[in-house]
């Protein structure tokens, strides 16, 4: 009886040996930096949605009381709470989606890799499509090179790759 039971257990020790050991793969340091960006930039938007819904009434007097300042009484129509509670509840929709994608980039999900890199592009081709009509903001031109920046490392580090796969 012993010795049956010892034969069990070195067998038993010997199929968890032979069990595939996963390799460990260490994500480059950027890809950390991008989803921790991302995660950064979700909780702005979040927090800017629940201002522009929270405030909603405020900034449509404000906006309402500028634009009769400048001479600009067109525009009073188009500002109402309504417009403002709208903008708020898509930064919302979109943070929880740059959530979910800063997540999973995290988890290394391919998805998410794709995703990110295709977001990247569209901001980079509006971006552009912003600079080709005037708009030389600080912040145009930063979304500009931090998009392209993301989008080529993305698609281009060989890093990248092997930890996406």
């Amino acid at each position: 009886m012993k010795k049956k039971k010892s034969v069990k257990k070195k067998k038993q020790a010997i199929t968890k040996k032979r069990q595939p050991v996963k390799k460990q793969i260490t994500k480059p340091l950027i890809l950390k930096l991008i989803y921790i960006l991302m995660f950064i930039f979700t909780a702005f938007l979040l927090i800017s949605g629940i201002s522009l819904i929270s405030n909603a009434n405020l900034v449509t007097e404000q906006l309402t009381q500028i634009a009769l300042e400048e001479g600009m009484p067109e525009i009073i129509e188009l500002i109402s709470p309504q417009t403002f509670i709208t903008a708020g509840i898509i930064l919302i929709i979109i943070s929880v989606i740059m959530f979910i994608l800063a997540f999973y980039l995290r988890k290394t999900k391919k998805w998410a890799k794709i995703t990110t890199i295709i977001l990247s592009i569209f901001v980079l081709i509006i971006s552009l499509l912003s600079l080709t009509q005037g708009n030389t903001s600080l912040f145009n031109i930063l979304s500009l090179i931090i998009s392209a920046l993301i989008a080529s490392y993305l698609l281009f580090n060989r890093q990248v790759k092997i930890a996406f796969t």
